[in-house]
């Protein structure tokens, strides 16, 4: 037998115990992908749970349990979005701007350390509640900004006093786990923030509150809106979240769950009031509010949907 042949049967006989080896790895490996996804969203969950206290004493309509669960349910949703926004948006710049790539392991590491920054979220209506400042504010001059809310704006002294947090703590994280450098690290972070600050606190909260006062001033109608609209932009920035912890389970038992109840919910608030005067007017709202939410989502997926089918018919031809 020469020494090639040897190598050949030696590595033959190895091959059982390491591919045994290789798929108990796998298996250590995704046993701990599935900890730390469970151990993000309890740590979340209880983020926003804690919010909540605060939040209950912010707003003085919070003394029914209809109230608290409705609450809960848009914090949370709302919170996921952020957390998943902040770090997707800020991705996307790096690898827009600078050529900066972030790879699973970073993402891993990016997906962990961030949920300390976001311990300041309860400090929103906490620092608002110590200052005795309303949570809706008449911000004058607003009206210097192409169509800005100038009446009902969310403006509170708490979340000021956290955006220096999220500015910091995530350009730290990202100059310290990736290839970017801090200056970089700092803009991008700064522009995800803007873009998120323009659509949900202005433009596309200001339809919200359209709804909301159109549809009979009930929570229902509001949180139901908002919930939707959250989990379509939840669904968009998630797609990294899902790889780096391979699963997809959310869509099942929190996408799909959450959706139709806030479905239900826009129902009940938008036509548990209505009468025959008005039954016509509050489902032309439900037309629009849908209209709207369609469009976002053709926004968000289409151009998506596009790339990849064109790479699917650049593999055929």
């Amino acid at each position: 037998m020469t020494a090639e042949q040897d190598t050949m049967s030696h590595v033959e006989e190895e091959r059982p115990r390491l591919e045994t080896e290789h798929e108990s790895l796998s298996r250590e490996l995704h046993d701990q992908r599935g900890i730390k996804f469970s151990l993000i969203l309890l740590s979340l969950f209880l983020i926003t749970s804690t919010r909540l206290v605060f939040d209950a004493i912010w707003f003085f309509f919070l003394n029914r349990p209809a109230s608290w669960i409705l609450f809960l349910s848009n914090d949370l949703i709302y919170l996921f979005l952020l957390y998943l926004g902040e770090l997707y948006l800020a991705v996307v710049f790096l690898k827009r701007f600078w050529n900066v790539n972030i790879t699973p392991i970073q993402h891993d590491r990016l997906y962990s350390y961030s949920i300390f920054i976001w311990l300041t979220y309860p400090l929103v209506p906490l620092l608002s509640v110590i200052a005795k400042e309303p949570p809706l504010q008449t911000i004058e001059w607003f009206k210097y900004f192409p169509f800005f809310m100038i009446y009902e704006n969310y403006f509170a002294i708490g979340m000021t006093a956290i955006i220096p947090v999220l500015l910091l703590g995530y350009s730290f994280l990202l100059a310290k786990y990736s290839t970017a450098k801090w200056y970089q690290a700092f803009l991008a972070v700064g522009l995800g923030n803007l873009i998120l600050y323009l659509l949900f606190y202005q433009y596309l909260y200001r339809f919200a509150m359209w709804l909301f006062h159109q549809g009979g001033n009930t929570l229902y109608v509001l949180d139901g809106y908002c919930n939707i609209e959250y989990l379509i932009f939840v669904w968009k920035f998630s797609a990294p979240f899902f790889k780096t912890y391979n699963s997809t389970s959310l869509t099942s038992r929190f996408y799909v769950p959450f959706g139709l109840v806030s479905f239900l919910m826009l129902l009940y608030g938008l036509f548990s009031t209505a009468d025959k005067t008005n039954v016509g007017h509050r489902t032309t709202l439900l037309l629009l509010a849908l209209l709207v939410l369609g469009l976002l989502a053709v926004v968000l997926f289409l151009p998506e949907w596009l790339r990849h089918r064109r790479k699917v018919n650049e593999r055929a031809g």
